[in-house]
């Protein structure tokens, strides 16, 4: 991006950043130099994992490195605003997913995925047999009823969206504050 700026300073009103940032070591220079093509009204939106919608427990729950070098919440980019001289506001893109779309079952599937399952147990012994395999029936009729039963999935939809209102991607407009701008 150095090389880039060089001929291009103040040049763009929107640049776009979609599930770049996580891949940055240092995300505080990326948005500094970035600020430099930016238009007196130009602003940077970006898109990534959101650290958010996770439980809060977790350390890690994203690619591991190197291919994701950091994982950030609301609160990391308000640090960074400040930090940089940037206002900040964040975009839901939940009026984009299909109307068909259950939230509900897309944060189960993302908690299944990402919590880790043990490989020995208490004895250290192997653990052969998976979850998924010892109550196939009983799975099968929680996924119907989930899945299946379409009251059962809208209320499950709508009380999630009330009571969760992030998603796993977070949107994030950065807008340069003017009285501090640079154009190094």
């Amino acid at each position: 991006i150095e090389e880039f700026i060089k001929s291009n300073k103040q040049s763009y009103d929107l640049v776009i950043a979609t599930e770049v940032v996580e891949h940055l070591s240092n995300i505080s220079d990326f948005l500094e130099e970035t600020k430099k093509i930016l238009a007196p009204s130009g602003q940077i939106l970006l898109t990534t994992p959101n650290k958010d919608f996770t439980k809060k427990d977790f350390v890690w729950l994203t690619d591991l490195p190197p291919v994701h070098v950091t994982w950030l919440g609301k609160k990391s980019f308000l640090v960074l605003g400040s930090q940089k001289q940037f206002e900040v506001s964040f975009i839901s893109f939940r009026n984009y997913y299909p109307k068909n779309e259950n939230r509900f079952i897309k944060y189960l599937r993302f908690q299944r995925d990402i919590d880790p399952k043990p490989v020995f147990n208490d004895n250290g012994i192997p653990i052969i047999k998976s979850e998924e395999t010892r109550f196939p029936f009983l799975r099968n009729i929680i996924k119907w009823l989930v899945h299946g039963f379409p009251p059962l999935r809208l209320f499950s939809n709508i009380l999630f969206n009330y009571l969760y209102p992030d998603d796993n991607t977070l949107g994030v407009i950065l807008k340069p504050i003017e009285t501090n701008r640079r154009l190094d």
